[in-house]
């Protein structure tokens, strides 16, 4: 999650929308109305629809002037906010929904108030850690951990996790495989051992 967020006022003008994107290369950004609360999001294509003028040295069309002007306003343009999820929201659900809606971002919220924002840009992040730090930190996550036996052997191939041990029950074998799976970078985790 990206954390502070940068949004803009609902009731800001198009072009500093279009500022603030262009300076900070982002795709998308929350709005906000007067009393800080998330109402919608603005993104590239909510600003570009209707705004650029045609070249009529390129186009015959001859109905460019009867054209209304581009609305002026953040609130006017945006998309009203209709998926946002909780700080505690798996990064799994947070990806299929983004492909699921074709969405580039998700805010992150507790209550009316934004916290923070997950972008695309942020999930392939943490597909893209090394298999040692992935590793490390499954390790770490399993040393001393009630339930987790002893000597556990971790390898990672791609975010593939590997875990072998001497699991003595069906308990041992899921305690590992769930603090395996909330180390960031993780895509599938394999256990091998018996009990």
């Amino acid at each position: 999650m990206t954390t502070p967020v940068i949004t803009i006022d609902a009731d800001a003008r198009v072009i500093d929308a279009a500022e603030q994107l262009s300076a900070n290369g982002i795709t998308s950004m929350p709005v906000l109305d007067g009393d800080g609360r998330l109402v919608g999001m603005i993104s590239e294509l909510d600003i570009l629809r209707g705004r650029l003028a045609h070249d009529p040295r390129s186009h015959l069309r001859r109905d460019q002037h009867d054209m209304p002007d581009p609305d002026k306003t953040v609130r006017s343009v945006m998309t009203p906010v209709a998926v946002c999820l909780t700080e505690f929201a798996d990064v799994a659900d947070i990806a299929e929904t983004m492909v699921d809606g074709d969405m580039r971002a998700i805010p992150i919220v507790d209550g009316p108030h934004i916290l923070g924002i997950v972008s695309r840009r942020d999930l392939l992040r943490t597909l893209v850690r090394s298999n040692e730090t992935i590793a490390a930190e499954i390790r770490a996550r399993l040393e001393g951990q009630p339930g987790v036996p002893e000597d556990c052997a971790v390898s990672v191939n791609d975010g593939i996790v590997t875990i072998v041990g001497r699991f003595q029950t069906t308990s041992e074998r899921e305690v590992v495989d769930a603090l395996a799976r909330t180390v960031s970078g993780v895509q599938r985790v394999h256990l091998k051992g018996g009990h």
